[in-house]
């Protein structure tokens, strides 16, 4: 009955509009819920919606609804999805009767399970003027193992007119309750901004009413939602409430902190410091810029926390070469704030301005710019600028040895600090399973290429099962040295990048590893090569391992795809696929392993440290710039465990990929991705006064 009177309303509303087209195809999603609901799929209260979650926001959920057998009981869910492309969602859910019983003692309902959501694109049916108002989406719910117990396929469309939204759609389920298996239908009425009514039926012999309130965080970058509902099932006795809060990946990072900002640069001044701080009122146009000298430019790089910094003068061309090891989060910052000061400078006297980013005494990146273009980036009477890469000079064994091998940087130790977890996530011992630690990473360079390394875990707490003479007691951290190496990385020409590493990794190992890097041209293409061989200090067995990789970088949507295959650490054979969607700082990868048997999981890397770390003097002390957890289940199999392990390799924190580019973050493409951080970074860090 209800679905009848629904569909009569839906009708009614659908005819109001006549053949009238939105001019923006996407608005009407915009008023409507993107939230995630009890079944972590973004929608009403039980089914799902047409629309996905935004491209760019992680939204967390936690619900009591929990669907055992036939019936809906008060239970726990831990939702977490993304919107990592355009039109598609990925959402993870954790459901489970009880957070701490062994399943082994105690039978229940624990399981780890993905859903996904496509939302087909309006363009592609924007010529069908009968379809053009609504949107339509296809998803499955619980995807991996056989172990399913809310296994789901559907589609569905939803239609937003003024404060009304309606979705009506089919399913195909497994469910012994019935949900989503056949029609299924929902109203949404929202009367203010942050409220809105839900009325929807999930099957013949029931309907869900509730609400659902919205706000956000005051000054944090933070949408929280509540929603509160009542089930008229045959099964159900209790209402049931979820409670959720989404945020941008990428934080507030990249934005701009500095007021007046849409006003052109050239309305402010560089800050000197020192006596000559009386001058520094002057206008930065082409008229009141005086000769660039060697000594100013330096000065405020360094000033900057930069080290081994170069300048030198040519003809129509400045130089410029420097080291950073402040903004540690993403070099596109240094770049971003060497290019401005540069380019600020230089734009009188100089046409074209050469830049040279060096990583431990070796050359990784040279840029090359117009002053005069950039400028006009930089103050907005251009929308880009170009930036050209270059061949990186020097970038070869014959010229690494010609020149001094000590830097500035030498024997300056950089410590890093961060937590180390080994973790179980929702098996039959419980939901939640750790060891913590806090681990010290020293990195102490010496001569140019040549650093030694070093970590130590210090423990801080264990759940019950990772303690000692438990299930999980012999992963747990230990305190000691973990990591101690020697390594070398030496330029062999044509942008290739070794390094050779020595000495003792994961405790109880001690041998070597050889890592070959090649990123050519723009750095759309990667490839790499690892391979070390180990030996246990309390027995005879050996790790021999060998990966090669390969990495294709899409820059219209800011993501990577690298596949790996070779013999890993585990001495399992086969393969492993990652995307990596990059968000600002934050990455969040898919993964996908065959070796042993098959795996997929998620992980997310995002820094724990500050944008700009403090300036190195006798000792930096920073935190991770890169500190990635990771969730792995078994998939295409009759059980769904979690298996981590397979398809590993031991990578320590200093390593080609990470200390010399910038996390995989260092090319042409991902440069001119991101000119708009780079000149954000120069607004927000070069010090400036208003004239």
């Amino acid at each position: 009955m209800f679905l009848g009177l629904f569909c009569l309303t839906f009708a009614g509303a659908v005819s109001a509009e006549t053949n009238s087209t939105l001019k923006n195809p996407d608005s009407s999603s915009a008023r409507a819920s993107t939230s995630l609901n009890y079944q972590g799929i973004s929608g009403g209260l039980n089914i799902p919606s047409a629309y996905v979650l935004d491209v760019g926001k992680v939204q967390f959920l936690y619900s009591n609804q929990l669907e055992l057998g036939s019936s809906y009981v008060d239970g726990h869910n831990y939702h977490i999805g993304f919107g990592l492309l355009p039109n598609l969602e990925l959402t993870g859910r954790i459901a489970t009767e009880t957070n701490h019983d062994n399943l082994f003692q105690n039978p229940g309902i624990r399981d780890l399970s993905a859903n996904i959501k496509w939302k087909i694109p309006r363009n592609s049916y924007r010529n069908l003027v009968v379809l053009s108002n609504f949107d339509f989406a296809l998803g499955i719910q619980d995807l991996g193992g056989e172990s399913s117990y809310f296994k789901a396929v559907y589609g569905v469309a939803s239609y937003a007119r003024d404060k009304l939204t309606y979705h009506v759609g089919f399913g195909k389920s497994d469910s012994l309750a019935d949900r989503m298996d056949g029609a299924f239908a929902g109203l949404e009425y929202r009367p203010k901004p942050y409220l809105r009514f839900h009325l929807e039926t999930e099957d013949r012999d029931s309907f869900a009413y509730g609400l659902t309130l919205t706000n956000s965080f005051p000054i944090l970058p933070i949408d929280w939602h509540l929603s509160v509902s009542e089930f008229t099932h045959k099964s159900v006795d209790n209402p049931f409430f979820s409670f959720g809060f989404s945020m941008p990946l990428s934080g507030t990072r990249g934005e701009l902190r500095r007021s007046g900002i849409n006003r052109v640069l050239d309305q402010h001044v560089l800050q000197e410091h020192g006596p000559e701080k009386a001058e520094t009122n002057k206008r930065l146009t082409d008229s009141s810029i005086p000769s660039v000298t060697k000594s100013k430019l330096i000065k405020l790089l360094k000033d900057q926390g930069f080290e081994d910094v170069e300048v030198s003068e040519f003809p129509n061309r400045l130089s410029v070469s420097f080291e950073n090891n402040v903004f540690n989060s993403n070099e596109i910052d240094a770049i971003g704030v060497a290019l401005g000061l540069s380019s600020t400078l230089a734009q009188s006297n100089f046409k074209k301005t050469h830049l040279t980013l060096n990583n431990f005494g070796i050359p990784v990146l040279k840029l090359e710019i117009d002053n005069q273009e950039y400028q006009h980036y930089l103050t907005g009477e251009k929308s880009t600028a170009s930036i050209k890469s270059l061949e990186v000079a020097n970038g070869n064994i014959t010229s690494f040895f010609k020149q001094s091998l000590f830097s500035e940087q030498s024997f300056v130790p950089r410590i890093m600090f961060h937590p180390a977890i080994n973790s179980a996530i929702a098996t039959e011992y419980g939901v939640l399973d750790y060891s913590l630690a806090l681990r010290t990473n020293v990195q102490l360079p010496l001569w140019r290429g040549n650093v030694i390394e070093t970590a130590y875990d210090i423990p801080l707490a264990n759940s019950q099962d990772y303690k000692r003479g438990y299930v999980f007691g012999e992963q747990r951290h230990k305190a000691g040295i973990r990591n101690l190496l020697w390594h070398q990385a030496l330029p062999l020409g044509s942008g290739i990048l070794s390094q050779l590493s020595a000495g003792k990794i994961r405790r109880d190992y001690h041998g070597g590893i050889g890592a070959i890097y090649w990123q050519p041209g723009p750095g759309w293409h990667r490839f790499s090569i690892r391979a070390g061989e180990f030996r246990a200090d309390q027995s005879d067995q050996s790790k021999r391992f060998s990966v090669a990789r390969y990495r294709y970088y899409w820059s219209k949507h800011d993501m990577s795809v690298e596949l790996s295959a070779g013999k890993y650490w585990l001495q399992d054979k086969g393969f492993k696929i990652e995307s990596h969607h990059y968000f600002g700082d934050t990455t969040v990868s898919l993964i996908f392993i065959d070796t042993d048997y098959q795996l997929a999981g998620i992980a997310i890397s995002l820094p724990l440290t500050a944008r700009k770390d403090m300036k190195p003097g006798y000792v930096q002390l920073k935190g991770s710039e890169h500190w990635r957890y990771s969730v792995l289940t078994r998939v295409n199999n009759s059980v769904n465990t979690l298996n981590e392990g397979l398809a590993d390799e031991p990578m320590p924190a200093h390593n080609l990929q990470r200390s010399y580019y910038n996390n995989d973050r260092l090319g042409e493409s991902y440069i001119g991705m991101h000119r708009k951080r780079m000149k954000e970074a120069f607004i927000n860090y070069v010090p400036m006064l208003k004239e």
